[in-house]
This record gives structure tokens, C-alpha cells and sequence, in this order.
């Protein structure tokens, strides 16, 4: 039995992977000098199938047609209820007819539409046109007559101060509204209890101090006649205002008059039940001199 000396071991030396190197570099810059690129279209690029069309018919015809240029699910020699032509012609397709708006004219029909096999390009663009219809539409750029119509800051201030001014007002009016003073105007023919009971207890106290401050140059000259006037009082009797509605005819009567009302001051505040609806108390009333030193009232 023979003995056959083992093969040597093979060793690559420097030089064999300086050349597998240099090869592959070689190769990789012709493919980038020449152009050389594989596109995925040839890839996804779907093969041609072969399609058969058939034709739906609704009507058959007994013998068997000879030589036929359509498929369907029945024989029929020639077209519909058409006897033997010589052209064939394929069966119509049945019309529907689409909704139109209410214009006035008939709707026109339109041939039904097959659905047809999506590609996948149409597939991409069904997804391309889901994707935009859910993002959301930016904010368009508005235009300079809509910029125009954005208020500056300073129209922005003076509107404000426009404002304010307004409120100020508003509430200033309101405060002089509250503060106005409430008037109430009796006479000698009043009738109210509350006002005709204190309008009665000023008259007495008037010609009671009359009576003691009787003018005596109206006494000297027996000077007779009547006027008419009017005192505002305040709330607390005060007197605010005396004004001459009626003169006497003689300027000493009229001032000695209204010198009595004052003499007389400060007379009774207002009782409860007249300051809760009155501030001001106007009293016309008309005034006589008599003869005899009398004052009267009436």
C-alpha cells in the first residue's frame, strides 16, 4: 500500500490581494465611467397578459354561428335582434344614465365605465392623492389690501384711548346722575298729608316772624299789596334759593318778603317720609301785606 504525500497548502501572498484588489476597482470605475445602472422599473414593470373581451348578449340565436368574432354567454348571429349581416357587429353595451342638476334639459347618457385592474403606478398615485386630501392646507399669504386693513399700533392706542375717554364719560354721567339733587314743587292747593302738614307749620313760622319784622317804612307810608314767591328749601331746612315769581308792584314789599323768609331760616328738617323721596323742597306761594302790620299767606 502506497502512501501519497499530502498537497502543500496554498499561500496567498501579498501580491495576489494587491491584484484581487486592483480587479475590483477596476470593474467598479468602468461601471461609474460607462454609466452602467440598473433601474427598478424593469424590475416592477408588470408582464403583458393576454386578455379575452367578452360580450354579454340578450338574445340567442338556434343554429350555431360559424366563423365567430366575439365570445358570449349565448350564440347570436349578427347584432341585437339584426338578422345575418355581412360586417359583424358587437353588441352594444348597455347605457346608464348619470344625475344631473335640475337645469331645465334632459340628462345625457353616459356609457358605464368598467372598473379596470389597478397598476401599481395607480395604486401610488391613489395613496398620493389620500395622503394630501389628510394634510392640512396652509395658511394661505395674505394680500395688501387685507394687510392694509390691519390696524397699526397707533390707531390701535388711539381706539383704546377712544375708549376710555367714552367709559370716563359714561361713569362721570352716571356719578351726576346719582348726585342730582330730587326735586318736589308744592303749592298752597297740595294735598299730600306729608307735604301739606310741614308746608303748613313754614307758612305759620313765616308770618309769625313777619308779623314782628313788619317793615316800618311800610308802615310809615300804610304801603298794602301781594306778590309771589318761590323758596327752595334743603333737606336739613336750609334755605337754597328765593326767587320773585310775581311782583307787588312797590320794590319795598318785595324785598321785605324775602327778608322775612330768611329772618326765619333754618326751618324744620324734612320728616323721614318726604327725605326718602326729596331732596329739594320747592314752596310757591303768594304773600299779602295788610293793613294792621299783617302778613298772610295763601
Amino acid at each position: 500500500m502506497t502512501h501519497t504525500a499530502p498537497l502543500p497548502t496554498p499561500t496567498i501572498t501579498a501580491f495576489d490581494r494587491f491584484g484581487l484588489t486592483l480587479f475590483f476597482a477596476v470593474v467598479i470605475h468602468a461601471l461609474i465611467i460607462l454609466g452602467i445602472t440598473f433601474s427598478s422599473e424593469s424590475l416592477n414593470k408588470p408582464e403583458h397578459i393576454q386578455t379575452m373581451e367578452i360580450t354579454l348578449v340578450q338574445s340567442r340565436s338556434e343554429k350555431p354561428v360559424e366563423d365567430a368574432q366575439f365570445l358570449a354567454q349565448a350564440n347570436q348571429q349578427g347584432s341585437g335582434n339584426t338578422p345575418d349581416i355581412e360586417k359583424p357587429v358587437a353588441p352594444r353595451r348597455q347605457e346608464v344614465a348619470t344625475p344631473h342638476k335640475n337645469t331645465g334639459t334632459a340628462p345625457e347618457s353616459s356609457p358605464a365605465v368598467t372598473p379596470r385592474e389597478q397598476t401599481p403606478q395607480t395604486q401610488q398615485q391613489a395613496v398620493m392623492t389620500a395622503d394630501a386630501a389628510t394634510k392640512p392646507v396652509p395658511d394661505r399669504p395674505q394680500s395688501a389690501s387685507q394687510q392694509n386693513k390691519t390696524p397699526s399700533a397707533s390707531q390701535m392706542i388711539s381706539h383704546a384711548l377712544q375708549i376710555a375717554s367714552a367709559s370716563a364719560e359714561y361713569e362721570q354721567q352716571k356719578l351726576a346722575n346719582k348726585k342730582q339733587k330730587r326735586s318736589k314743587f308744592i303749592t298752597a292747593s297740595t294735598t299730600e298729608y306729608n307735604y301739606a302738614a310741614y308746608q303748613d307749620a313754614w307758612r305759620l313760622k313765616v308770618e309769625r316772624i313777619g308779623r314782628i319784622n313788619y317793615p316800618e317804612e311800610a308802615t310809615r307810608r300804610r304801603l298794602t299789596g301781594k306778590l309771589i314767591l318761590t323758596v327752595v328749601l334743603r333737606a336739613d331746612g336750609s334755605i337754597q334759593d328765593i326767587s320773585l315769581v310775581q311782583s307787588s308792584g312797590n320794590r319795598i314789599l318785595d324785598d321785605a318778603a324775602q327778608q322775612i323768609v330768611r329772618l326765619a331760616a333754618p326751618y324744620a328738617p324734612f320728616p323721614d317720609n318726604i327725605r326718602a323721596e326729596t331732596d329739594l323742597l320747592h314752596i310757591t306761594r303768594t304773600w299779602i301785606f295788610q293793613s294792621g302790620n299783617r302778613l298772610t299767606s295763601r
